[in-house]
């Protein structure tokens, strides 16, 4: 469901991948980081309207659930292709390609 609405979201994992500009990172856990920013926010209407328009681009730019499918199906090929790197020989006997 597309909301139009400003992401404020923890800066680890995917959050910085997938909002980008649409938003704003803070540090998991930070109760001030995350209280400074919703601050900025309410202080400074263009990086809302900024940042609103970057949320409408990444929808329209096709940040759906199938182009993150595809993304995702895109990497785990790379990866599958990729020359193994300190992975075993074998897992409980059998040999690993």
């Amino acid at each position: 469901m597309t909301t139009y609405r400003i992401a404020l979201v923890p800066g680890d994992g995917v959050g910085p991948e997938v909002i980008g500009a649409a938003g704003i990172l803070v540090p998991p856990g930070d109760d001030a980081a995350l209280a400074q920013a919703i601050a900025q926010l309410l202080d400074d209407p263009a990086r809302r309207d900024a940042s609103s328009a970057a949320g409408r681009a990444n929808i329209a730019g096709g940040l759906t659930l199938e182009h993150q499918r595809a993304a995702i199906l895109e990497l785990l090929d790379d990866l599958r292709r990729r020359p193994a790197r300190g992975r075993p020989r074998s897992v409980r006997g059998r040999a690993v390609s």
